[in-house]
């Protein structure tokens, strides 16, 4: 998980929105941040994004029946 690594430990003034939504699609089940996350990073690095948006994180959700 380096890249969503990287891409959490970034300034980007989207940050806040995206970890509010992982927060509320995960709800702390350590599981589905697991699974979110591998998703994220999928995402980034098929995209060549370096920046873990709301966007990214709706479009990791999307792709797995989690917080609907």
């Amino acid at each position: 998980m380096g890249i969503v690594r990287r891409a959490l430990n970034c300034r980007a003034k989207n940050l806040p929105q995206a970890i509010a939504s992982i927060a509320r699609i995960t709800g702390g089940n350590f599981r589905l941040l697991h699974r979110l996350f591998v998703q994220i990073e999928r995402i980034l690095k098929i995209n060549g994004l370096s920046v873990v948006t709301d966007d990214v994180v709706e479009a990791a959700r999307s792709t797995h029946v989690i917080g609907i």
